[in-house]
């Protein structure tokens, strides 16, 4: 069964880096090596800028390029606009939902859980908590 990772974040391939007082965040190569090395398929979604996104790509293992699919800044920003709901909604719902789609990993758009007043509540797909919808067991949420 192959394996999939997901990152809804860049954070795991950023790396801090101390130069004089401030502490800046640097993209780390071996990350990006790790990740093709131990998954088949090694998905990136993040509003992380296009720029970010570029060296990311830069970094990745050039026999392993076909195996990452990012989704920078600009991808999201396809999803802008009114919520379905007419609540103001985070539109990296819609996109996740639309990433995962585009991949063919099964997940839930909600699920039922018990609040702390004991009524069993549903809720709605949420990118925070992409472990908590994923149901596709060939797929590790990398954060």
């Amino acid at each position: 069964m192959p394996r999939i990772a997901i990152l809804p974040s860049t954070k795991p391939l950023r790396m801090k880096e101390t130069g004089g007082q401030a502490a800046k965040e640097k993209l780390n190569p071996a990350a990006c090596a790790n990740l093709a090395k131990n998954y088949d398929r090694v998905i990136i979604g993040s509003t992380a800028s296009d720029e970010l996104f570029r060296q990311i790509a830069e970094s990745i293992p050039p026999e392993a390029r076909e195996s990452f699919k990012l989704y920078s800044r600009s991808y999201f920003r396809n999803f802008r606009g009114p919520a379905r709901t007419g609540k103001s909604e985070d539109v990296r719902n819609d996109a996740w939902k639309e990433i995962l789609k585009e991949n063919a990993i099964e997940f839930q758009e909600s699920h039922k859980v018990v609040d702390d007043n004991f009524r069993t509540v549903t809720r709605q797909f949420s990118w925070k908590e992409l472990k908590t919808y994923i149901t596709d067991e060939r797929v590790d949420v990398v954060s």
